[in-house]
């Protein structure tokens, strides 16, 4: 899916955008502070209609995030992206 994540405008603040596959309706964002293989430290960053320039504010400037977004469409929830590791400023 080719998640991509930048810096936004203001501090703490990242824009997401990725590939949208083929029947995807609704795309969510996760992100994770900490060990990504424990599923608890996964949360809810947004749900969007669009995979382009999904604004994600109130993240702490300074730490590494992980994020990962996934595609739902007629036949449920998608795989996960690959993870991407971003600072934002």
């Amino acid at each position: 899916q080719n998640l991509k994540v930048v810096a936004g405008t203001l501090p703490g603040t990242v824009v997401v955008s990725a590939k949208s596959p083929r029947g995807a309706r609704m795309f969510e964002v996760q992100y994770c502070l900490g060990d990504t293989s424990v599923p608890a430290n996964w949360k809810l960053g947004a749900q969007h209609s669009s995979c382009s320039k999904i604004k994600m504010d109130g993240l702490e400037r300074g730490k590494d995030y992980a994020f990962r977004i996934c595609a739902f469409g007629q036949d449920g929830h998608g795989p996960w992206s690959e993870l991407t590791v971003f600072m934002p400023s």
